[in-house]
């Protein structure tokens, strides 16, 4: 699988973006953080373009956890 569709990939080469990445502590899923740069006009455009479509977009709640084990553990 090429770097171009590897997540695991594209985030061992461009690991500044880990910091834009969150994992459910339940079920590791990934996601890229809401409040992730758009992105917009400048250098880093084209990485933050691929990092959103690789990944899709993941809200974790105040433990960590995801929607959906989240749901499941309450």
């Amino acid at each position: 699988m090429s770097l171009e569709n590897d997540p695991d990939k594209f985030l061992k080469r461009y690991s500044y973006l880990r910091e834009w990445v969150n994992e459910c502590a339940v079920c590791h899923h990934k996601g890229y953080r809401p409040d992730t740069p758009d992105p917009g006009l400048g250098a880093r455009v084209s990485t933050y373009a691929r990092l959103r479509r690789l990944f899709d977009e993941l809200v974790l709640d105040d433990n960590g956890m995801c929607e959906q084990c989240s749901s499941v553990q309450q």
